[in-house]
C-alpha cells in the first residue's frame, strides 16, 4: 500500500552536501541519493532515514523489493521517544510516549521555539497511569472538538497534533475534559 506522500524533492551528491532540512509542501517528502556513500535518504519531515543502496548509482531494493520502488509509511519510520516527565516537543520528534506515573504535561512549543515546517504531525501516547495534559506553549493555538479536551483518556490513550499554521495544530484523539 502506498503512502499517499508526494515527493516534492528530488537530489543527489555527496552525503555532506545534503540540505540538513529541505523546504518542502505539507505533506510531501524528499529524496537524496549519497553518489558518495550509494545511500538514499528519505526526508520523513523531521529526519533524513537511510535506505538500503545498490551500489553503481542506482537503488536495487527498498525493504527486499526490487524494480520500481513505491515507499509506504514502513521506509519513513517515525522515531519512537519516552519521557519520564513532563516535556516540551522538540524538533527530532515524530511519536513521544509519556511514561510518568503522576499528572503530567505535553507542551506545543511556539514557532518561534521550534520550527516545525507546515504539515508536521506529532503522535502522544499516555504510556504510564499519570495522566498527561496537551499544553499549548505561548502563542500556540490548538483546535480541537468542542466535546473533547486536552487531557487524554487514561493509560494507553493517545493524540496527534498536525501543525497547519505557523502556530496552530490540529489535535485529534481519545480525550477528556480539563
Amino acid at each position: 500500500m502506498a503512502s499517499g506522500l508526494l515527493i516534492d524533492y528530488l537530489g543527489h551528491g555527496n552525503a555532506a552536501d545534503r540540505p540538513a532540512t529541505p523546504d518542502l509542501y505539507a505533506g510531501a517528502i524528499g529524496l537524496w541519493w549519497s553518489d558518495d556513500t550509494d545511500e538514499l535518504s528519505v526526508w520523513n519531515g523531521v529526519a533524513w532515514n537511510a535506505v538500503s543502496g545498490g551500489g553503481g548509482g542506482s537503488v536495487s531494493s527498498v525493504n527486499g523489493q526490487t524494480g520500481a520502488v513505491v515507499l509506504d509509511q514502513s521506509d519513513i519510520a517515525a522515531p519512537v521517544r519516552t519521557e519520564t516527565s513532563s516535556y516540551t516537543a522538540a524538533l527530532s520528534d515524530c511519536v513521544i510516549q509519556m511514561n510518568v506515573g503522576s499528572a503530567n504535561n505535553f507542551t506545543v512549543p511556539p514557532n518561534s521555539s521550534v520550527a516545525f515546517p507546515v504539515g508536521s504531525f506529532l503522535e502522544v501516547w499516555q504510556q504510564g497511569s499519570g495522566q498527561t495534559t496537551v499544553v499549548a506553549g505561548s502563542g500556540v493555538t490548538i483546535l480541537y472538538d468542542a466535546d473533547d479536551a486536552l487531557k487524554l483518556k487514561g493509560q494507553n490513550s493517545g493524540c496527534s497534533l498536525r501543525k497547519v499554521a505557523t502556530n496552530t495544530w490540529r489535535l485529534i484523539g481519545k480525550m477528556e475534559a480539563v
